[in-house]
């Protein structure tokens, strides 16, 4: 009972200096903006407390700064969020006849060509070939419920991403799902469709730290995560917290070095499409041939939640999780699949990788939200799933022979092409 005790307050020292951390990183910290630079600057004070220097690595990457975005109809004109890189329009706007296209099938945009059209759906890369093919002048998304409180939700940004452009640009804006509901009920015969930004290629940041094993075996694993936020959120859950959990990691590790060598990165621009760990991977090409494995951290701590693990590697990484969780006491779902985060691009590359999540409940925090702050975030939780992905690490990462096979999975490689916009899931 006594030595149980001593591992348990191993584990909560564990989890007061990562709760700590995620603390400092409660802020909104979008990418390419001012905001983004104090969390490098505030990650590397950590990452330079624990002893070692970090590396920051700066990359470019397509941005935009809307500066208006909206649409009139019957006198009167409702804010909207812009899609980034999908053009401007005159200051005065583009008129045009409404069409609600629905679901965007053929059926529905028969007749839209020349029109503004409202959309059901996010895009696709099939839907917005249909969109070009139906040669229709802008189009508009929704997002949120019609029984959303106004002061309670923000109206973010979206992008048109390059798999999209690459079939051409069509001004694009989002609105509240009340205010479509509002146009289709009024269903006028023209509206006015505003969007002017600045479009360009800005700087974003990667952070990088190292310690080397005591091994000469050549092979390192990457521990990473993402620190940018999304519009509006301070990001605690998603992922303050797993940003913390690599400081944590790297303090153990750099205390306890394992047999293998180990790089810790904090991606930028996740949550813009994973540009962040997308160019990491194509910067370090030669260097990918020595990383053996990739082990990320996304999403972390909530107080309604479960914690989860999504393994893009061989079926046998499932059963050794779900073994060592079992022998340990820790409630985690393991399964095969991928996941959205910056494990994409490396398993891509050809990198086994596993991420380690604990996700909120339906009801309780969103990702992507203002209310991701520090109320929903509990310091026990933080500490538990802490403390496993280090014992995770600490098996993985001093084991005579690696344990999990290089080969991905088909089902792995199908579903990242359809993920990466490569391929539909019929074609796969």
């Amino acid at each position: 009972m006594e030595e149980k005790q001593v591992e348990i307050e191993k584990q909560r020292e564990i989890g007061r200096l990562a709760f700590n951390v995620m603390q400092k990183l409660s802020f909104v910290r979008e990418s390419c903006t001012p905001a983004e630079l104090e969390a490098v600057q505030l990650i590397c004070s950590e990452i330079r407390k624990i002893g070692i220097v970090p590396e920051v690595e700066e990359f470019m990457m397509d941005h935009a700064v809307i500066h208006q975005a909206s649409l009139k109809f019957g006198g009167k004109t409702y804010e909207a969020g812009g899609y980034m890189m999908s053009g401007s329009t005159p200051e005065s706007g583009i008129w045009a006849p409404f069409h609600y296209a629905q679901d965007a099938e053929e059926a529905d945009l028969m007749d839209a060509k020349g029109k503004i059209v409202l959309l059901n759906r996010r895009l696709t890369p099939e839907v917005y070939e249909r969109l070009i093919r139906a040669q229709v002048k802008g189009f508009i998304t929704f997002t949120g419920t019609i029984i959303d409180d106004r002061s309670k939700t923000d109206l973010p940004d979206c992008e048109l991403y390059d798999w999209a452009r690459k079939f051409g640009v069509i001004p694009g804006i989002n609105l509240r799902a009340e205010d479509a509901l509002a146009l289709v009920k009024e269903n006028p015969k023209e509206v006015v469709l505003k969007l002017t930004q600045e479009e360009g290629q800005w700087p974003a940041h990667n952070i990088i730290a190292e310690v080397p094993g005591t091994e000469e075996n050549g092979e390192t694993i990457v521990l990473g995560g993402h620190y940018d936020s999304a519009q509006f959120s301070p990001g605690v859950y998603d992922n303050g917290a797993g940003s913390a959990i690599l400081i944590e990691l790297l303090k153990y590790f750099k205390e306890h070095p394992a047999k293998r060598n180990l790089k810790f990165i904090w991606f930028s621009a996740e949550e813009r499409g994973l540009v962040g760990s997308k160019a990491f991977v194509k910067a370090h090409e030669e260097e990918l041939k020595q990383i053996r494995f990739m082990i990320n951290v996304d999403l972390a701590a909530p107080l309604l939640g479960a914690d989860k693990a999504c393994v893009m590697a061989d079926q046998s990484l499932c059963h050794m999780i779900d073994y060592l969780a079992k022998e340990v006491g820790f409630p985690i779902t393991v399964r095969q699949s991928i996941y959205s985060s910056d494990s994409i691009p490396f398993t891509d590359a050809g990198i086994p990788a596993v991420n380690f999540f604990r996700v909120g409940i339906e009801g309780g925090v969103k990702i992507h939200h203002r209310n991701d702050d520090l109320n929903q975030v509990g310091f026990d939780n933080l500490s538990r799933t802490t403390a496993f992905i280090l014992l995770f690490c600490q098996r993985m990462l001093n084991s005579a022979v690696f344990p999990v096979p290089e080969k991905i999975p088909e089902k792995i490689i199908e579903d990242i092409d359809v993920y990466l916009k490569r391929k539909t899931k019929e074609e796969a």
